[in-house]
């Protein structure tokens, strides 16, 4: 019985830190060939100045994304309620900035633009620009679906990507010709959601003008720090079992 819990014990340890170490060489690997497959243009964008995204003209990037477009199969479901509070920011915000506007978890908002192409209007929604720092786009908020119009919903803000991810996650769930490309493509929702929201990363990549932070994988991220905390602390476990005396006593 002694053998068999050393055993399990021992692929309890070895197989999530084995997954750890293949998920990280991954990573490092995926960011490698970019940085290193990336060709700035001449001359160096904005981008590459270091011009913070609020001071660029954007439009000029709009000219990277695709002018023809395929009609889906389906009609697509732009209208649904947002998963999580949306909080939009003046600047990347420090400890207690407050936001410059919010919409609140469970309001209907136009998820995707009504006006064309679901996925090709530069600078609205989930079609964000990227930011000099990771995890934070620059975009113009989703419209309500109920509310007075008003100017506050044409400016630009930062936004947290986790929070676009979440929409785009209740997109793909709603549009059937969404979940037919995430499985042609072999990518699970996670991944798939991620890759649509960084959609513009990858024409400025492609045309040389930016490697967004958010295109870069974390090596270490928090799947990983789970599986590793997870095998610590099976081996601690087993190191203590380890310790424990026998419960067997001899007389001399």
């Amino acid at each position: 019985m002694e053998l068999f819990w050393r055993r399990c014990s021992l692929a309890a340890v070895t197989i999530p830190l084995v997954l750890v170490m293949f998920r990280t060489g991954a990573a490092l690997v995926h960011n490698y060939r970019l940085t290193n497959g990336f060709t700035p243009a001449t001359p160096p964008s904005p981008y590459q100045q270091g011009i913070p995204v609020d001071e660029m003209d954007l439009s000029v990037y709009s000219a990277y994304l695709p002018k023809a477009y395929a009609l889906p199969y389906y009609p697509w479901t732009s209208r649904l309620a947002t998963p999580v509070t949306i909080r939009f920011y003046d600047e990347i915000p420090g400890h207690g900035t407050a936001p410059a506007l919010e919409i609140r978890k469970g309001t209907a908002i136009v998820a995707l633009p009504e006006d064309g192409p679901p996925f090709h209007k530069a600078g609205y929604g989930l079609n964000s620009y990227p930011s000099h720092v990771k995890g934070w786009r620059y975009v113009r908020p989703f419209q309500p679906v109920n509310g007075a119009h008003s100017p506050a919903f044409e400016q630009y803000y930062y936004v947290r990507i986790e929070d676009l991810n979440a929409v785009m996650g209740e997109v793909i769930k709603a549009n059937q010709p969404l979940r037919v490309e995430a499985k042609r493509q072999v990518l699970s929702l996670q991944p798939f959601r991620h890759r649509s929201v960084t959609r513009m990363d990858t024409f400025l990549y492609r045309n040389g003008v930016y490697l967004s932070p958010d295109l870069l994988l974390h090596p270490f991220d928090r799947w990983n720090v789970i599986m590793t905390a997870a095998g610590v602390m099976v081996l601690l476990k087993a190191m203590v079992r380890g310790t424990r005396p026998s419960g067997r006593h001899f007389d001399a």
